[in-house]
C-alpha cells in the first residue's frame, strides 16, 4: 500500500510541476506576443486568471508602444477594474494608467495611480524606480504641496540614478523653486546640475537658467559674466551663440547701460540673421530703448515708429503684447485715445498660444502669468479711457463686466463699474455696489463711502 501512495504522490508532484512549468511558459509566451487577436482570445478565455490578466495588459502595452493612449487606457482599465484578484497585474495596469494620465496632462490622476501601485508592493525591478520617478514628475506638474519634501527624499534616497532621469527631476526642482521665488535655492540646485552633468545637453539649458536666476537675484553683473562664459563656449552653434549674446544685451539693459545694450542687440541681428527668435527679441529690445530714451517734452515719434514697425513686421511674436501696451501709452501721451483703445484691444485679442511656455509642467510659467496680467491691465486701461477721456460709460460698463466675469472680487472693477453706472444715471445699481464696498475697510471701501455721500 505504501509504495502505491508514494507513487501517487510522485505523479501528483510531477503533474503540479508540469502545470507550473506550462503556466510560466504560457506567461512568458504572452509577454512576447504581438498578435492582439490571439491575446484578446486568451484574455477572454482565461478571464479572472493570471494569464488572462497578463494578456489584457500585453494588449495595453502594444497600444501604449504605438502612442495610442486612448486605446491603451481602455485595455489597462479592464485589468485594473476587472482583474482585482490578480493584484500584480492590476497594479502593473495602474502603473501604465499613471503614465497615460501624465501624457494626457492629468498629473493629479497620475499621482493616484502611481501611489497605489507603489504602496501595493506588487511592482518589481525597474518598474519600482520608474514609478517613483513618474510620481515625482506628476507631483511637480500638479503643484502638489508635498512635492518639495518628496523630491528631496527621492534625490537623496535609493532610486534609478541614470543620468537622464536624475537631471530631469533636478531641472524640475530648479523651475519649481524659481516659480516660488526661492531664487537662491534654485541657483544652488542649478549649479548642482551643471557640476554633476557638465556634458549633458540639458546642462546648457540650466546654464542659461543660472544667468536668469542672477537677474532675479538683482545681480546683473553676475548674469553678464554667466552669459559671456556661455558665449565663449558656444563655438559654431548659432542657437546657443544668439541666445547668449541676446542675454548679454539684456544684462546691459538691466544695468541701465543702454549704449552697450543697443550695440549688443544689433550684433545679434547682424551675426545671427537666421535665428528668428533672438533677432526678433533684439529688435524689440532696441525699440524699447528708443522709448526709454524719450526725454520729457521731446518728440515721441522715433519711439512710436520703432515699436509700430516691430509690431507690423512681427505680428505673431510673443513680445507684441508688451509693444502694443507701450504704443498705447505713447498714444495716450499724444492725446490719441481711440488709437490707444485699439491697441489695448489687440493685446486682449492676442493669441495666447503664441506665448512660449518653458515645459509641459503647467500653464503657470512666468511668461504665461505675465501675459495674463498684461491682458487684465489692457482691460482696465481700455475701460478707464472709455469712461473718462472718451466719455462712453456704456462701453466702459461692458468692459468692467468682462473683467468681473474672471475676477468677481476685484474691488477696482466693482468701484469703476459703479462710477460708470452713475454716469449712465443708474444710481440705484451703483448705490448697491458702493454699499457693499464701503464695509471692506480698503482704499476702495473708503472711496465708496465718499462717493455714496455725493449720491
Amino acid at each position: 500500500m505504501k509504495p502505491l501512495l508514494i507513487l501517487c504522490a510522485l505523479v501528483c508532484l510531477a503533474s503540479w510541476g508540469t502545470a507550473i512549468s506550462q503556466t510560466t511558459e504560457s506567461l512568458n509566451t504572452v509577454a512576447a506576443m504581438s498578435d492582439i487577436g490571439k491575446l484578446r482570445s486568451i484574455a477572454q478565455v482565461h478571464r479572472g486568471e493570471k494569464i488572462g490578466a497578463s494578456a489584457q495588459n500585453r494588449i495595453g502595452m502594444i497600444f501604449y508602444s504605438q502612442k495610442n493612449n486612448d486605446a491603451a487606457e481602455r485595455e489597462f482599465l479592464i485589468t485594473y477594474t476587472q482583474h482585482t484578484d490578480q493584484r500584480a497585474e492590476a497594479m502593473q495596469a495602474a502603473y501604465y494608467l499613471g503614465k497615460i494620465s501624465l501624457n494626457k496632462e492629468d498629473p493629479k490622476q497620475a499621482m493616484k495611480y502611481f501611489s497605489e501601485s507603489l504602496s501595493s508592493g506588487s511592482l518589481v525591478g525597474a518598474d519600482i524606480d520608474w514609478a517613483r520617478y513618474y510620481q515625482v514628475k506628476a507631483m511637480y506638474r500638479s503643484e502638489d504641496p508635498s512635492y518639495l519634501t518628496t523630491v528631496r527624499s527621492y534625490l537623496t534616497g535609493s532610486h534609478d540614478y541614470s543620468k537622464r532621469n536624475d537631471i530631469s527631476v533636478r531641472y524640475d526642482l530648479v523651475r519649481y523653486l524659481a516659480n516660488k521665488h526661492q531664487y537662491g535655492q534654485a541657483l544652488e540646485e542649478a549649479n548642482t546640475i551643471v557640476n554633476l552633468f557638465p556634458n549633458d545637453p540639458l546642462s546648457m539649458n540650466v546654464r542659461f537658467e543660472v544667468g536668469e536666476l542672477y537677474f532675479m537675484l538683482g545681480r546683473p553683473q553676475d548674469a553678464l559674466n554667466q552669459f559671456s562664459a556661455i558665449l565663449n563656449t558656444a563655438g559654431q552653434d548659432p542657437v546657443v551663440g544668439a541666445h547668449a549674446l541676446y542675454q548679454i544685451g539684456v544684462a546691459y539693459d538691466n544695468e541701465g547701460d543702454l549704449v552697450n545694450a543697443r550695440s549688443t542687440y544689433r550684433k545679434v541681428i547682424d551675426a545671427y540673421p537666421t535665428q528668428t527668435r533672438w533677432v526678433n527679441a533684439s529688435e524689440f529690445g532696441i525699440a524699447m530703448i528708443e522709448y526709454r530714451e524719450v526725454k520729457p517734452g521731446s518728440s515721441l515719434d522715433a519711439a512710436y515708429e520703432a515699436l509700430h514697425s516691430f509690431v507690423s513686421n512681427h505680428p505673431t511674436d510673443h513680445h507684441v503684447p508688451q509693444a502694443l501696451m507701450t504704443l498705447a501709452s505713447l498714444n495716450m501721451q499724444r492725446g490719441k485715445y481711440s488709437e490707444a483703445v485699439s491697441e489695448y484691444d489687440q493685446v486682449i485679442q492676442f493669441d495666447p498660444s503664441l506665448i512660449p511656455i518653458k515645459s509641459k509642467a503647467s500653464l503657470r510659467s512666468n511668461d504665461v502669468n505675465a501675459f495674463r496680467d498684461l491682458v487684465l491691465r489692457a482691460h482696465f486701461a481700455k475701460a478707464s479711457l472709455l469712461r473718462t477721456q472718451l466719455v462712453k460709460p456704456d462701453l466702459a460698463l461692458a468692459e468692467y463686466n468682462l473683467i468681473l466675469e474672471s475676477h468677481p472680487e476685484s474691488e477696482e472693477a466693482l468701484f469703476c463699474k459703479a462710477l460708470s453706472l452713475i454716469q449712465l444715471d443708474r444710481r440705484d445699481e451703483a448705490r448697491g455696489i458702493l454699499n457693499n464696498l464701503s464695509s471692506s475697510g480698503t482704499d476702495y471701501g473708503k472711496m465708496a463711502q465718499q462717493t455714496l455721500k455725493t449720491l
